[in-house]
């Protein structure tokens, strides 16, 4: 029967763009090994493009140090980032392959 309603809902929202969360490092928050296992400019761009080539928008979070601030990775690589967007060097790529076998959660939002 929740299979049923989950279906139901999911037809329902079916014509709306789906969101795709991922981040820049391994944790949504601080840890204090949060200090080595950054995401760069590259691998962003295509996380990027997977998401456009599934018509989603992109939820792309970076976890603060202690005092609030962002990384120096994560600043440069949101700054790369956004100078490729404004450029127009974002490619609709390949919808899996940022993201190789486990898929980050795609949820409808309307």
């Amino acid at each position: 029967m929740a299979a049923l309603r989950a279906r139901a809902a999911w037809d329902k929202l079916s014509d709306h763009r789906g969101e795709i969360c991922d981040c820049l490092s391994f944790s949504w928050g601080y840890h204090e090994r949060n200090d080595a296992n950054h995401v760069g400019p590259d691998e962003a761009t295509a996380k990027l493009a997977a998401a456009r080539a599934r018509d989603c928008h992109l939820l792309i979070n970076t976890a603060p140090l202690p005092d609030g601030s962002i990384p120096e990775p994560d600043a440069a690589t949101l700054a790369e980032l956004g100078r490729r967007i404004r450029a127009g060097e974002i490619p609709t790529g390949d919808p899996d392959a940022a993201f190789g076998e486990t898929l980050p959660t795609i949820a409808p939002i309307s």
